[in-house]
């Protein structure tokens, strides 16, 4: 039994029995506290200190509670009850040349220990992103750590970020949602840790809306943290920018309808058919479909098509009585004008990641892109791009 604390803990409290308060017996106790001056327990970390009688027997065992279980934990993987479909990065990159160049790119960084930052819109697929990137760096048996910066007081943040650091050790990966959420300390605290603290061997990614230099300049964003994440960017594009909008429908609807899309990032032509579906869409219905903003993206997108889906069964042809109520109406989309600044910088980032590689041949680059030679030179032009 615990004879006396000075913790204000329930489980921890005078008179609690041994094992249920930390977890372990007072034999395996006292066999512990003879060769080690720490004990790790469910309940937290504790300081030992031994009291031996007149023959030098322990009657006593002093606990100093050095650091409580953290009060959040981490899912790394989803539960096997987990039902609802996740896109894949099939769809996320799509036909689109700047989409499609951004997935590109973060596989080839995946390669590498470089802390690698996703920009885009809410709902455009950056966790995704962030999945598959673990994926192609071999690290998919590893812990991954998922924090959400916008779902955790930035005063617990920390906490969390510390308590869930050892899972990483070893070739794990932190990816911190919503990074443009962080305040100041929190943020140059994050970079720290990712730095030279308990994340220096974690592969680091994280994602969040725009570029971070115009926060920096504001003052309201760590110029420590965006030191770490501004030589790695990866920019997604928001959906009503993109110039493949039928294929990611029809992706959507082959995924939600257990038929995966038929081609893989890197695998098709430009001009090759969409996935194929049990699903088809009426004329009028992609109209609808083309006419909304779309301000949560390919998120959002999923979620019409799923409700369709259910409203349409048994048919297999989608009407727009279908489709949710806002679609009856255009949505004006309060993203747009980050959107195309988004565009623009992904495209361009595309473009030279394409002539990068291939040495400066066009004609590679093209193909790499999926695109003709003709449309690759408009991309040099628009964006004054030189050979």
């Amino acid at each position: 039994m615990i004879r006396a604390t000075t913790v204000a803990n329930e489980s921890l409290r005078a008179g609690s029995r041994i094992e249920e308060a930390i977890g372990i017996g007072w034999r395996d106790l006292v066999e512990v506290a003879a060769s080690s001056r720490e004990l790790v327990t469910p309940a937290g970390r504790f300081r030992l200190e031994t009291m031996r009688g007149a023959n030098e027997e322990t009657v006593a065992v002093l606990l100093v509670l050095e650091e409580a279980q953290p009060r959040y934990t981490t899912t790394t993987v989803p539960p096997a009850s987990a039902t609802r479909p996740t896109l894949g990065i099939d769809i996320v990159g799509g036909k689109d040349t700047a989409a499609r160049g951004a997935v590109d790119l973060a596989m080839r960084l995946a390669k590498t220990m470089l802390p690698i930052y996703i920009a885009c819109e809410e709902g455009s697929g950056a966790e995704i992103v962030a999945r598959a990137i673990v994926d192609a760096s071999g690290r998919g048996q590893a812990p991954f750590v998922h924090i959400s910066a916008d779902a955790v007081p930035s005063d617990q943040f920390i906490e969390l970020l510390l308590a869930a650091g050892p899972q990483c050790a070893g070739g794990g990966t932190l990816y911190v949602e919503n990074v443009h959420d962080l305040d100041l300390e929190t943020g140059r605290r994050l970079a720290r840790e990712v730095d030279r603290g308990v994340y220096a061997d974690a592969h680091f990614v994280a994602s969040g809306r725009g570029d971070l230099r115009e926060r920096v300049a504001r003052g309201t964003f760590a110029r420590e943290l965006y030191t770490l994440l501004r030589t790695s960017t990866v920019t997604l594009p928001a959906l009503r920018d993109r110039d493949d909008f039928e294929y990611v429908v029809r992706g959507i609807l082959a995924h939600l309808g257990g038929q995966p899309p038929n081609e893989r990032i890197g695998s098709g032509r430009s001009g090759s058919s969409p996935p194929s579906s049990r699903f088809e869409v009426a004329p009028e219905t992609m109209r609808v479909l083309r006419s909304y903003a779309w301000p949560n993206n390919v998120r959002e997108l999923a979620a019409w098509l799923e409700r369709a889906i259910a409203s349409a069964a048994p048919e297999r042809l989608i009407l727009p009585g279908h489709l949710p109520l806002e679609a009856a109406e255009p949505a004006k989309s309060e993203g747009a004008p980050m959107s195309q600044g988004l565009r623009h910088v992904a495209e361009r980032s595309a473009l030279e990641e394409a002539l990068r590689a291939a040495n400066g041949n066009v004609s590679l680059a093209a193909k790499k892109l999926g695109v003709a030679r003709s449309t690759l030179y408009r991309m040099k032009q628009r964006h004054k791009v030189e050979p």
